[in-house]
Formats: C-alpha cells, structure tokens, sequence
C-alpha cells in the first residue's frame, strides 16, 4: 500500500479527535476514484458509538 499525500493530515486529525476523547474506529484514504488520471484524494474517518462514546441516538439512521 503506498502512502498518499494526505495520510499525514487525517492521522493528525484522528488524532485530535482522540485527544477530545473521540476515538475514531477506522480511517482510510484513497486515490483509486480517478484511476491516476486527476489529483482527487478521499479520506475517511469512521467514528462508531462504540469507539467514541457518541451516543448514537443524537444521530437518526
């Protein structure tokens, strides 16, 4: 797996997110939507009520 561009940036936000005491389940990053034809970076961080004490009924499904 290589390293993009942004994974600096998102880990330091999970990690902020973390120190507020939001810990984030699962993150990832992409560049796979433009198949290397565009500079088109995704990024995610899942936060789940189990990891992050988000009380999950503040959110409707």
């Amino acid at each position: 797996m290589t390293a993009l561009p942004h994974d600096p940036y998102i880990q330091e936000v999970a990690d902020a997110l973390a120190h507020v005491g939001l810990d984030v389940a699962d993150t990832w990053t992409c560049d796979a939507d433009t198949r290397g034809l565009h500079c088109i970076l995704n990024a995610s961080l899942e936060l789940t009520p189990e990891e992050s004490g988000i009380d999950p009924n503040l959110w409707p499904a």
